[in-house]
């Protein structure tokens, strides 16, 4: 008798508190005068890079120290264009730049993102939750081996049922690593310039509570089992 091939998909799901969150801000300003736009986004700029430098200190190596709030933040070069507003037939000019922080204390997070919320030329674009690298490696690691025993435990339901088929050895046989995921628990979102994972406005300023990150791992895996 010919063994019996047994197909079954294995799956595990792993939560885990997000570690770091990263804020994406847009700094633009428009009107009659490009030198006005552009000196309006300047010195915007030039006044969060103070902020994002205080609470962003490096130890001799570069590195962002334990206690720094902000553990990396980059900005890109101010860009500018124009075009024609056809209702006032007049030129437009726009100046932007664009920030991207990446915070490892949430209370500062909040406190900054209440800041840039009432900023003129300033908006948020986003707030998004990460894990360490570290943490994301051993969770991966754990995941793949309970997707593992999530397709060995089904398969052995499979197999039991069939007369004479419990206790049969599962010879595993292939193994197809699906698309794994990495999703984002939402708290909710608020409008405006505020960005996601709003708690609720705290008295210097908004409050965040990082969000859960789910990784989910799929797989394939054929078993053959010897059947009398």
């Amino acid at each position: 008798m010919a063994p019996l091939l047994v197909t079954v998909y294995g799956q595990s799901e792993l939560f885990h508190r997000a570690e770091r969150a990263v804020m994406s801000i847009l700094v633009t300003s428009s009107g009659p005068s490009q030198e006005q736009s552009s000196l309006d986004v300047t010195t915007t700029a030039s006044s969060i890079q103070s902020t994002l430098r205080a609470l962003s200190p490096k130890d001799s190596t570069g590195i962002a120290t334990a206690d720094a709030a902000i553990t990396h933040w980059t900005m890109k070069t101010i860009s500018t264009s124009s075009y024609d507003n056809t209702t006032t037939n007049t030129r437009v000019y726009r100046a932007t730049a664009s920030f991207e922080i990446k915070f490892a204390n949430f209370e500062k997070l909040g406190e900054l993102a209440s800041t840039f919320s009432t900023t003129p030329n300033v908006a948020i674009n986003s707030i998004n939750w990460h894990l360490l690298d570290s943490t994301r490696k051993s969770l991966e690691t754990q995941g793949r081996k309970l997707s593992v025993q999530n397709a060995i435990g089904k398969a052995r339901d499979f197999v039991d049922a069939f007369p004479g088929g419990e206790g049969k050895v599962l010879s595993p046989s292939e193994l197809k690593d699906e698309r794994n995921v990495s999703v984002t628990s939402s708290h909710g979102k608020a409008g405006g310039n505020r960005g996601d994972g709003v708690g609720g406005a705290g008295g210097d300023g908004m409050t965040f509570a990082s969000e859960d990150i789910k990784l989910v791992n799929n797989i394939t895996v054929k078993f053959l089992v010897e059947m009398d």
